[in-house]
């Protein structure tokens, strides 16, 4: 009984298995492997038990691959591992053997990624034909561009450049001119773009018979023209007239000679209305600006006729910058001050010497005179006083100059400064004009006293001393009878010392030729031409006299007897005095004639014969002791004054020039 029901048992289950062999598996997706049915005909039995990463193949399906892929994830769960490469993952390929160039997509099934090619791109695609275009011969670039290839990458960039440089380069217009001589330009038949024709005159002129006159027996030309017929054409060419024959706008004498700067700016009346120039003004001359919309909104003019709009802050900010640059580092720029002799009366001046304050006269031959002149009648001015500048006995060159003190001199370092003087001639002279420096060799204040070593030859700048050089370059002015502004710009080095502004003769001056200076201006900036310079405001006249005080301080007897020190007699033939002053710009020595001086105990007036500074310690930027010696006759420990002899016009001064 047992054994049959075994055999029914082991039977069944041998019926089962047969049936189960007939059924085809049903295989899972990802990660098990491909989806689908496997007749079981076709399995063949795992013996070795291997294990295989990464994905599925197509190519390979079978339940053993399907095993072999499971077992090895089973090894990475079972033992921990956290896959380390991309295709370690389990919904990636497992290797990338095969699959060079090709990009990382999501598989058909959309359970997975696979490699696959992509053509095209999501970007926009150069075509030809309907070609795509992938190589630089297929591609033609024109206009300004430039072109240059990446290798490494595989790519070409196009650079286009800032605009074009010819009208016939603009994309809308003909690109030739050929065959276009004497037409005009007029917007094409098409309406989009620009062509050549020729335009009928709005107006006719007719002959006495009402007919239209085309030929030149017609027509009568009076003045400097010339007149040819080209193909039933009448050409007029007008070759004179009374001006200057100018064959471009910036050639005319009344405007700028450059449009160097001036990008975008319209023409308008210059301040002095003797001309045009180039200015932002919006729309041209009498431009009225827009109202404002804020209160912290200022419309304002920059001194140039032009119109700005500025915040609060940068308003602030634009006229402290302006204040800045609009300083004048010139110290009696308008020649009101002459300490070291009657300002009106020609003086001569010795070589290296000092006419006007500040102003250091250096001349070829003997001898220059200098006065200063009453300008309030001379057009062209706005100064009280002008500076003259006689040359007198022989022919020779001369040279004029203001040497900035080093701490002025070095603020300017690295700026772009304007030395502009207004200036005019006895007669037509070309005038050289000139920023010098005494260069980082020299000694900061310490000018050569020889500031020009030789002059050289007419049309030869001269030769300057040690370490003294030129900036840039000189300038020639061509200097008139009438009052003219003049300027040089130029870059300060870095290192420069001083700074020195200079004009002098291009050619020898003969006897009693004159050259007039004024309104001289040193500044921060390069918005001044000669065609349109900067307007020029005097300082007050106390505060250009404290300046010059630092340099020079003199005394004169404007009155007889002008009481001007105390002191005392240390002995019956020496005085002594000490003078008190506003600090000067270094211990000054002091000029005067002994005889034209006295020293008085309020009885008796003695003569002195001799004046010297005394050598002291005491002696200082702001006061100096000296001694007034005598024939005899003081009396000792007395105390005296000193005084002029009585004549007008006697001079005492205390230099410390550079």
């Amino acid at each position: 009984m047992n054994n049959q029901f075994d055999y029914t048992i082991v039977d069944m289950i041998e019926n089962a298995v047969r049936n189960m062999k007939l059924q085809p598996l049903y295989l899972a997706g990802p990660p098990a492997g491909i989806v689908g049915q496997l007749a079981q005909t076709n399995v063949l039995y795992d013996i070795d038990e291997l294990a295989s990463s990464g994905y599925v193949s197509i190519s390979g399906m079978s339940l053993l691959d399907n095993m072999n892929h499971i077992r090895y994830r089973i090894g990475l769960l079972e033992s921990g591992v956290v896959p380390l490469y991309f295709t370690d993952l389990l919904d990636v390929p497992g290797s990338y053997v095969g699959d060079a160039g090709m990009a990382v997509v999501v598989n058909a099934t959309e359970d997975g990624l696979e490699f696959a090619v992509i053509s095209g791109g999501t970007g926009h695609v150069i075509e030809y034909s309907g070609s795509p275009q992938t190589a630089r011969s297929n591609l033609n670039f024109t206009g300004n561009v430039i072109v240059t290839d990446d290798s490494l990458n595989d790519r070409t960039t196009v650079t286009v450049q800032s605009g074009v440089s010819n009208f016939t380069d603009l994309s809308d217009v003909n690109p030739s001119y050929s065959g276009s001589a004497g037409l005009s330009v007029v917007v094409n038949a098409s309406e989009d773009g620009l062509d050549y024709t020729y335009i009928t005159p709005g107006h006719e002129i007719k002959g006495p018979d009402g007919l239209s006159v085309t030929q030149e027996p017609w027509l009568q030309f009076d003045g400097a023209v010339s007149v040819t017929d080209v193909s039933g054409v009448t050409h007029v060419l007008v070759s004179g007239g009374g001006g200057s024959g100018a064959s471009a706008f910036t050639d005319l004498t009344d405007v700028l000679d450059t449009y160097s700067g001036s990008a975008g700016y319209a023409v308008v009346v210059n301040g002095a209305e003797t001309g045009l120039v180039f200015s932002g003004i919006a729309g041209g001359g009498g431009y009225t600006p827009p109202a404002t919309t804020q209160i912290n909104d200022f419309q304002m003019g920059n001194g140039s006729g032009s119109w700005i709009k500025k915040t609060l802050a940068e308003t602030r900010l634009t006229l402290m910058n302006e204040l800045a640059n609009s300083y004048n580092y010139i110290i009696n720029g308008g020649f009101d001050f002459a300490q070291r002799q009657v300002p009106a009366t020609l003086t001569t001046i010795a070589d290296n010497g000092y006419s006007a304050d500040r102003w250091r006269v250096t001349r070829e031959n003997a001898d220059v005179q200098y006065a200063r002149v009453d300008a309030t009648g001379e057009s062209g001015l706005t100064s009280k006083y002008y500076g003259q500048f006689k040359k007198i006995t022989n022919t020779g060159k001369m040279h004029v100059c203001q040497i900035l003190e080093s701490m002025n001199s070095i603020s300017l370092r690295d700026k772009v400064v304007t030395f502009q003087i207004k200036m005019k001639a006895s007669s037509a002279k070309t005038i050289r004009m000139a920023i010098l420096e005494l260069q980082t060799a020299g000694t900061a204040d310490s000018i050569p006293a020889t500031l020009v070593t030789a002059f050289g030859a007419n049309g030869t700048d001269p030769t300057l001393g040690a370490n003294v050089a030129i900036i840039g370059g000189a300038l020639s002015k061509s200097v008139t009878t009438t009052w003219t502004a003049y300027s040089i710009t130029v870059s300060v080095p870095s290192n420069s010392k001083n700074i020195i502004c200079a004009v002098w003769t291009d050619s020898q001056f003969a006897a009693n030729d004159i050259l007039s200076l004024a309104e001289a201006d040193c500044f921060v900036g390069s918005t001044t031409y000669d065609a349109n310079p900067k307007a020029w405001t005097p300082r007050l006249m106390a505060q250009e006299m404290v300046l010059c005080h630092r340099y020079c301080r003199a005394w004169t007897s404007a009155q007889a007897q002008a009481l001007y020190f105390q002191g005392f007699a240390v002995s019956t033939t020496q005085a002594n005095f000490v003078i008190n002053f506003t600090q000067m710009f270094a211990i000054p020595s002091l000029v005067a004639v002994a005889g034209d001086w006295k020293v008085s105990d309020g009885v008796t007036d003695t003569d002195v014969t001799t004046l010297a500074v005394i050598a002291t310690a005491l002696n200082s930027e702001a006061s100096i002791y000296f001694k007034a010696v005598v024939a005899s006759g003081l009396t000792q420990f007395r105390t005296y004054v000193f005084i002029a002899d009585g004549t007008a016009n006697r001079l005492l001064y205390l230099s410390a020039e550079l």
